[in-house]
C-alpha cells in the first residue's frame, strides 16, 4: 500500500493514518464482518484460544483508564487483526486451502524480495533507501517502504516455511527458496532476525528429521556457529558491542561483567529507562491503558517505537495484561505441540512444526523490537501458520471419524 500511495494520509480528523494503517483497518473491518456471518462458530473457535480472547477483552476494558483513546484504538486494531485472521482461517478454511495459502505466502515473499533487490540495485527507484549500513559498510536490503526489521521478519517467516517443505518433500526448489530468503535476512542486517531464523531453523530440524543423531548435531552446530560468529565475525561483533575490537570469546568467558557492559543495545536501555520514569506512577497491575506508550513516544520525539513489546505491554496493561498475553503465547505453543504429538501424518506434522518455529521467531523479536506494529508484514503470517496447523489436524480428525 505504501508503494502505491506513499505519503498519503487518511482520517485526519482523528490524527491521521498512513496507507498501511488504512489497509490494516479495512482488513480488520472485513474480518469482523465476515466472522459475524457465523457467530456461533466464531465464538467457539475464539474460545479455543481462551487466553488471547481474555487478553483482547482486557485491552478493550483498559480504554476506561487509557491516556489516549485514539492511540488506544490504533493499538487495539494491531492486536486484534491477527487474532481475527486466525479465527477466520479456523471458521472458513478447508483442508484444500492449506496448500494454496502456503503457495500464496511464498509467492508474495518472492515478489517482495524481488522488489527489494530491484530497489536497492536501482538506488531507490521504487522508494527511498533506508540509509543504514550493513556488512562491510554496504547498503542493507529491504523492500520499498519497509524497514529492514519488518522486511527481515517476513523473509525469515517464509524461509522457515520453505525449510519445512524441503525437509518433508525433498524438493530442491524449497531449499533454494530457503537459501534466498535466509540470504535476505542476512542482507537486512537485523540482529534479532538472524537469531530468530537460526533458532526457528534448528527447531524445524529437531521436529521434522527422524534421525536422533541428526536432530541433535545440526541444531547444536547452529547454536555454536551463532555464538562463535558473535565474537569472530567483525561485522556482527561491531554491531553487538561497543569497543568491539576489545571483545573476544576469551573475554566473554573470563570477564562476563565486561561483556555485559559492552553490549550495544542501540539506545534501547536508555529509552526503556526514560519510559520507566514516565510510567512509574501508573498502576503496576493494570498499567496506563492501551495506546499510552505511543502517546508518550509522540511527545518524547526521539523515536516512534519502544523496541520491546513485552515492556510496552507492561507499561500499557500492567502485570495483569502482560500475564494474559504470555499465557496466550503459551497456549498457542501448547496447541501446536499437541497437534505435533497427536497426529503422525507428514502434512500435519509439517504445519504444526512451522507453527512452533514461526511463533518462536515471533516471540524472540518481541523482546527487542516492535513486532506488534508489523501486522500485515509479520503478525498475520505468524497467526496464519497457527490456523493452518489446526485446519490440517481437523482434516485428519474428520477422516478418523468417518472411518468409524
Amino acid at each position: 500500500m505504501m508503494l502505491i500511495v506513499p505519503g498519503q494520509r487518511f482520517f485526519e480528523f482523528v490524527g491521521g493514518i498512513n496507507a498501511q494503517a488504512l489497509y490494516l483497518f479495512i482488513i480488520t473491518v472485513l474480518l469482523l464482518s465476515v466472522l459475524t456471518l457465523d457467530i456461533e462458530k466464531t465464538i467457539s473457535k475464539a474460545m479455543s484460544y481462551f487466553w488471547f480472547f481474555l487478553f483482547i477483552l482486557f485491552c478493550i476494558i483498559s480504554f476506561t483508564w487509557t491516556q489516549d483513546t485514539v492511540f488506544g484504538l490504533r493499538m487495539l486494531v494491531k492486536l486484534l487483526a491477527p487474532f481475527l485472521f486466525l479465527i477466520g482461517i479456523l471458521v472458513y478454511f478447508g483442508s484444500e486451502d492449506t496448500a494454496k495459502s502456503e503457495r500464496f505466502i511464498i509467492f508474495l515473499a518472492v515478489v517482495v524480495l524481488l522488489l527489494g533487490v530491484f530497489n536497492l540495485l536501482s538506488q531507490g527507484a521504487l522508494g527511498p533507501l533506508k540509509g543504514t549500513k550493513g556488512w562491510g559498510g554496504g547498503d542493507v536490503l529491504s523492500a520499498p517502504y519497509m524497514s529492514p526489521a519488518n522486511f527481515s521478519f517476513f523473509m525469515g517467516t517464509v524461509a522457515l516455511i520453505s525449510l519445512a517443505n524441503f525437509i518433508c518433500v525433498r524438493k530442491m526448489i524449497f531449499f533454494i527458496l530457503y537459501v534466498a530468503f535466509s540470504g535476505a535476512v542476512l542482507w537486512a542486517y537485523t540482529r534479532i532476525s538472524m537469531a530468530g531464523l537460526l533458532i526457528g531453523s534448528a527447531m524445524l530440524v529437531f521436529m521434522l528429521l527422524k534421525s536422533t543423531m541428526t536432530r541433535i548435531i545440526i541444531p547444536s552446530t547452529m547454536a555454536v556457529l551463532l555464538l562463535v560468529s558473535v565474537f569472530t565475525v567483525d561485522s556482527i561483533r561491531s554491531r553487538m558491542f561497543f569497543n568491539a575490537q576489545e571483545i573476544s570469546l576469551s573475554t566473554a568467558l573470563s570477564n562476563p561483567n565486561t561483556l555485559a557492559e559492552s553490549i550495544n543495545t542501540s539506545g534501547r536501555t536508555y529509552l526503556w529507562g526514560e519510559a520507566y520514569k514516565h510510567f512509574k506512577h501508573s498502576s503496576e497491575i493494570t498499567g496506563a491503558g492501551i495506546g499510552s506508550v505511543d502517546k508518550w513516544l509522540e511527545s518524547f520525539r526521539r523515536t516512534d517505537a519502544l523496541h520491546s513489546e513485552f515492556i510496552r505491554l507492561y507499561f500499557e496493561l500492567g502485570m495483569l495484561g502482560l500475564l494474559f498475553y504470555v499465557m496466550a503465547l503459551i497456549q498457542m505453543y501448547s496447541i501446536s505441540f499437541r497437534i505435533y504429538r497427536n497426529y503422525d501424518d507428514k502434512t500435519t506434522q509439517k504445519y504444526s512444526s512451522i507453527a512452533v518455529a514461526v511463533l518462536s521467531f515471533y516471540v524472540i523479536t518481541l523482546i527487542t523490537d516492535n513486532s506488534l506494529n508489523y501486522v500485515t508484514e509479520f503478525g498475520m503470517y505468524v497467526f496464519a501458520t497457527q490456523g493452518l496447523a489446526m485446519v490440517a489436524a481437523n482434516r485428519i480428525a474428520n477422516l478418523k471419524q468417518e472411518k468409524r
